[in-house]
């Protein structure tokens, strides 16, 4: 009797373990399949733009941990709203890069995020309706993520799941950690989540994350300008371009005696020049060399919170019109403090396009808008990588070292937009200052070859190219040609810019050649990458 009661009691537990949920589930191939393929759709569009193959490989993994997540998550009622919202943020970031694409043949970038950001509702409902079949690609995106992942929790165990999702948290905090406490930070603040994200499945979102965590800087400059009580002459110009060049070397323009022709335009053109002969930049970087420059923030007295004292907010004081159109990057750690200052400009747009010269269509509608002007183009000029900054139909110059090649080409397509320039100003009142932010230090046994000054930075990190010119139209008693010979630091520029516009600010300043009162300063000083403020005398001719 006791026999057949413990078979009964046996054959009752193995029905009930028949129809329990077991954990023990071998793997199903098909869903491992689909949740592979689903993981690499993100990485598609950094492949796609040849990114580095650590980050493809970092996208891909962590979209792949990341479905694997959604799969758990999905195996608990309560959680699967939260499987479907990973799955939608997926899709967004997939149908980001795929409309980036299709409309630049360029990836998703700040600036777009920061556009998304500030749009106006009405607006942003315009652009829906405009790009509707984008919002057809969300859902769709979305059950391409989301079935993949219901299959993967039907048919495998929990223990992979579970596996997997420990893996992403302690990727993510190791990653989060990294940028908040071990790295040497690579600007002058970290953002942990910018870090975190720009090399996940998820990576569009570090654009909006960079463009969130610059907002009250880019407040602070743009909506707060500083007023004076100004004084504006007639100075018998009404069109001001200003070129904002990128880390070009004035050693390397034929402008300055280089071996190679690289300036022909600016050669052709410099009877109708001041010529700057020894403009020293304010610092080896584009995020410190720009506002120097163009605000009341100087080398001897640097202070971010002096960049809302700027030229942008005199112009529009004074009663300008003023433009902003950009190739550089528009947001993140290295332009954030610039792109406050373009906020300031009546119109900014940063332009897409592979090469500056896709700053002539719009520069071509500000010249068509009645009244005076400012208008401002950044150029990506000679920034590094070289050979990406000019199309190929511009090679010159081939036949020497290929670092040299590159560089010498990129000043000379610079040139090439100048002279696409002068003759649409040479129908107006108008005049021209370029500048580059910046140099850069050659370092031939080095590879790359061109780099940015560094925390101990050379001359050759601050030599830079500075002249203005006059269009025909300008009456000669308005126009100064000739050359500036002595040192000039372009973080003075604040001032130059001010006399080159005619206003006055009340501030008696010196620091300008146009000023009658100029006095040359042989005592230049230049911020380091580092910060640190130091007299240009006291650095090294070349890099060691």
């Amino acid at each position: 009797m006791k026999f057949q009661e413990r078979q009964q009691v046996a054959a009752f537990r193995a029905a009930r373990s028949m129809h329990r949920p077991t954990d023990r589930r071998r793997p199903s191939l098909p869903g491992w399949m689909a949740i592979v393929l689903a993981s690499s759709l993100p990485a598609l569009f950094p492949l796609l733009h040849h990114d580095s193959s650590d980050r493809i490989i970092k996208v891909w993994l962590s979209g792949l941990l990341l479905l694997c997540t959604t799969a758990l998550c999905w195996r608990t009622r309560w959680l699967r709203p939260l499987a479907v919202t990973v799955c939608l943020l997926l899709a967004s970031n997939l149908t980001l890069s795929l409309f980036a694409h299709v409309s630049y043949r360029h990836p998703f970038n700040d600036g777009l995020a920061m556009s998304i950001i500030l749009t106006h509702p009405r607006e942003a409902f315009g652009m829906l309706m405009l790009y509707w079949p984008y919002l057809l690609a969300l859902p769709a995106g979305g059950a391409l993520f989301l079935l993949p992942a219901i299959t993967l929790s039907r048919h495998s165990g929990r223990r992979p799941l579970v596996v997997a999702t420990a893996l992403l948290v302690t990727y993510a905090g190791y990653s989060w950690l990294k940028a908040a406490c071990m790295d040497d930070p690579p600007a002058d603040r970290k953002v942990p989540s910018v870090h975190l994200l720009r090399k996940s499945a998820l990576f569009n979102g570090s654009h909006f994350a960079a463009a969130l965590h610059d907002q009250p800087l880019f407040d602070r400059i743009a909506r707060h300008p500083v007023r004076h009580r100004l004084t504006v002459t007639d100075s018998g110009i009404d069109t001001y371009v200003l070129v904002i060049g990128e880390s070009a070397r004035k050693s390397h323009h034929s402008l300055y005696g280089y071996r190679r022709d690289t300036t022909p335009n600016a050669r052709r053109r410099q009877d109708a020049m001041l010529v700057f002969d020894q403009a020293i930049a304010g610092a080896p970087l584009t995020n410190l060399a720009v506002p120097l420059a163009l605000s009341a923030s100087h080398p001897a007295r640097h202070d971010p919170l002096l960049y809302a004292d700027n030229v942008i907010h005199i112009a529009n004081q004074a009663g300008f019109r003023t433009f902003w159109y950009s190739k550089q990057e528009a947001f993140g750690l290295w332009a954030s403090s610039i792109s406050g200052i373009a906020l300031s400009a009546g119109q900014q747009h940063w332009v897409h396009g592979a090469h500056d010269g896709a700053l002539l269509a719009p520069l071509r509608e500000a010249l068509a808008t009645p009244g005076r002007k400012l208008i401002v183009l950044h150029l990506n000029g000679s920034h590094p990588p070289a050979c990406a900054r000019f199309p190929p139909h511009a090679t010159v110059f081939t036949g020497g070292e290929p670092a040299d090649d590159c560089y010498d080409n990129s000043i000379r397509y610079t040139d090439a937009l100048l002279g696409q320039i002068f003759p649409l100003l040479d129908r107006q009142k108008a005049s021209l200052l370029y500048f580059s932010d910046h140099g850069l230090e050659r370092q031939p046994q080095r590879h790359p070859v061109y780099v940015h000054g560094g925390g101990l930075p050379s001359r050759q990190a601050f030599d830079v190219p500075q002249f203005i010119w006059y269009s025909r139209q300008v009456a000669a008693t308005s126009r100064r040609s000739g050359r500036v010979t002595g040192p000039y630091s372009t973080a003075d520029n604040f001032e130059l810019i001010q006399d080159w516009l005619g206003v006055g600010t009340g501030r008696t300043s010196c620091r300008s050649p146009l000023a009658r009162c100029y006095r040359r300063d042989d005592n230049v000083h230049v911020v380091t990458a580092s910060r640190d403020s130091m007299p240009y005398a006291r650095l090294r001719e070349r890099p060691d």
